[in-house]
């Protein structure tokens, strides 16, 4: 006997029932996403101790870091420090890597190096901020130029990463 409908159609049409019978259980489950990220005062101090975030507070040394989101998740942290490198070819292929003496008359470029360590927020649907001290794995962030990554993740589903600027200062 000849099906009329493959299995894979079938799978599909319950799929899409389910999904318009459910209809606000469906956002639930969508993808986490980070928007509007600020970080005010983008140029600030770090603090000589203590952790990488605190509860939000106005102090002289650190950020304030805010950010929304479209559902509750946990928002992983990484920082990227930015380097000045030069550009070289090597294979077709042109990358920015770090200064050394056979290089250092080529053109110049900003590369982004990860560092080891970040830390993690729990996030609610809607408007979130901490006080970012400047400090990673228990030390001071040095002197220049970051940028602050947030990734946020929620019931196994990884958002979009989001980024914004920062300097430290002295």
């Amino acid at each position: 006997m000849k099906r009329l409908v493959d299995r894979k159609s079938l799978a599909g049409l319950l799929a899409a029932a389910t999904l318009a019978l459910l209809g606000s259980s469906v956002q639930a489950a969508s993808t986490p996403v980070i928007s509007s990220m600020r970080l005010s005062p983008p140029r600030f101090a770090a603090e000589k101790s203590g952790p990488s975030a605190r509860a939000s507070a106005r102090r002289a040394v650190g950020t304030r870091v805010s950010y929304r989101l479209n559902r509750a998740a946990a928002v992983h942290f990484t920082i990227r420090r930015r380097e000045s490198g030069r550009r070289v070819t090597r294979g077709g292929v042109t990358t920015c890597v770090p200064l050394t003496r056979a290089n250092r008359n080529r053109k110049r470029c900003v590369r982004a190096e990860t560092l080891s360590g970040g830390f993690s927020k729990a996030g609610a649907p809607g408007l979130n901020s901490f006080r970012f001290t400047g400090r990673l794995r228990g030390a001071r962030l040095r002197v220049g130029g970051y940028d602050l990554v947030a990734t946020p993740v929620a019931g196994g589903t990884t958002g979009p990463p989001v980024s914004a600027t920062f300097r430290i200062a002295r």
